[in-house]
């Protein structure tokens, strides 16, 4: 995966739809993760539009994992995965309204992506002898972290999908 260079400026002085199609194509090339798991928060700074990296934490006190079985390697998991179901979920949703409104395939390739995505999710916990549980996939493995909006999120996505 490739990090997406100038993003904000392409998008000044372009039209409504130049916009949703660069903002398009932004998410395309960077949520997805190479596992299929999407990222659910990125780094922006200016000229660049990428996943957390451990360089963006130097000298910055790292969030506290005690107690958690499965600890994140550090705050960039953290930031990266924190909201992997939701961005599954609200995606989904977004790209499955979007091929209903047009009928683009490539609108069904991506929801394919989301929904693959929230699958992989569920695996984690099915093979943790947890069917049901969607913990948060920090560093794109099982967690024992989640919480209800996630969920919700989710459901949200898959509502209109079937």
């Amino acid at each position: 995966m490739s990090s997406t260079k100038n993003p904000l400026a392409a998008l000044a002085g372009a039209s409504l739809e130049e916009k949703a199609d660069l903002i398009q194509s932004f998410y395309e090339d960077t949520i997805f993760h190479e596992s299929g798991i999407m990222y659910s928060l990125m780094k922006i700074d200016g000229d660049e539009i990428r996943p957390f990296e451990p360089r963006d934490f130097v000298d910055i006190e790292s969030f506290d994992f005690k107690g958690w079985r499965v600890k994140p390697k550090g705050t960039w998991e953290q930031r990266n995965n924190e909201n992997s179901i939701t961005t599954s979920g609200i995606y989904l949703a977004s790209q499955t309204y979007r091929y209903l409104a047009t009928g683009s395939e490539e609108a069904m390739t991506q929801a394919l992506k989301a929904f693959h995505s929230l699958n992989l999710i569920y695996q984690l916990g099915e093979k943790d002898g947890r069917p049901g549980w969607m913990g948060k996939p920090y560093g794109f493995k099982l967690s024992d972290q989640t919480s209800g909006d996630q969920y919700l999120d989710a459901t949200w996505g898959l509502l209109y999908f079937s």
